[in-house]
């Protein structure tokens, strides 16, 4: 049983998609690169390797643009969690780190990545994927530490 009827969650989750939206900023997402085998014998097998023809591996990358909420963690002083606490989440607050929160569209292909630019600074995940929503998991949170 429900407080809520199923048009009232539905305007929920609409009001929390269209905060989304309002907040989040384009962010681009680099996976690793795909490599490509390119051969000019038409016998060529990879596994074997037996190259009779010129081969050349041709390395291409994969990025995508995707939008999130971007906070900064520059309040080192502050305490958003405890350090020492057990948890199922592999979190630990570094200096410079990153909070980002992206939607299902935007998780599908950042679950993978291996790099993120955030305003012109490259970044790298450095927790597991927190989900959350208000009557199910339509968001998730990342948190990055610069690699620089």
């Amino acid at each position: 049983m429900s407080y809520l009827s199923s048009s009232q969650k539905q305007a929920f989750d609409e009001a929390m998609q269209k905060v989304h939206e309002t907040f989040a900023r384009s962010i681009f997402v680099y996976k690793e690169s795909l490599k490509v085998i390119v051969s000019t014998d038409p016998n060529f097998n990879y596994l074997y390797n037996n190259v009779k023809g010129v081969s050349q591996t041709v390395r291409k990358s994969q990025f995508n643009v995707i939008t999130a909420r971007i906070h900064y963690m520059n309040k080192q002083d502050e305490i958003n969690f405890d350090g020492e606490v057990n948890s199922q989440l592999n979190i630990t607050q570094n200096v410079g780190e990153v909070r980002i929160k992206v939607d299902a569209d935007g998780y599908k292909y950042f679950k993978d990545a291996q790099r993120v630019e955030i305003d012109g600074r490259m970044f790298f995940k450095v927790s597991d994927v927190r989900k959350h929503g208000l009557f199910s998991p339509k968001y998730y949170t990342f948190f990055l530490q610069p690699s620089d």
